[in-house]
């Protein structure tokens, strides 16, 4: 298994939104159109993200639709990535299911230290 996830792979923007749009936090992919989430805390706002992220791979998947490699989107002044620019479907599957699982331990831990 991986050290590394799918979503961790990823770079993300958070911003906070202003006070007159109800304040928060809002995240972003730059690599991954339409991929945004927000939350009353930065924290929350990640946390999120995480799901966002996984049903915005898992559309792409099922639609058998190319999914951008991390950085594709590329930054002012950086070079473009060589290409591929995706990923296999199968290796998507593999880190999906892996976040997966580090989400039920991220949640069993949340639980059990809200409860202490």
């Amino acid at each position: 298994m991986s050290n590394i996830s799918a979503f961790e792979k990823y770079p993300f923007e958070v911003a906070s939104l202003p006070t007159e749009e109800g304040g928060g936090f809002v995240v972003t992919f730059p690599d991954l159109p339409g991929c945004v989430a927000d939350g009353a805390t930065e924290k929350e706002a990640i946390a999120q993200a995480r799901s966002a992220f996984h049903v915005w791979m898992e559309s792409m998947i099922g639609d058998d639709r190319p999914i951008p490699l991390p950085g594709s989107a590329g930054r002012a002044g950086s070079p473009p990535l060589p290409e591929p620019r995706q990923f296999s479907r199968e290796q998507m599957q593999t880190w999906i299911a892996e976040d997966e699982e580090g989400m039920r331990r991220f949640q069993a831990d949340e639980t059990q230290r809200r409860r202490t």
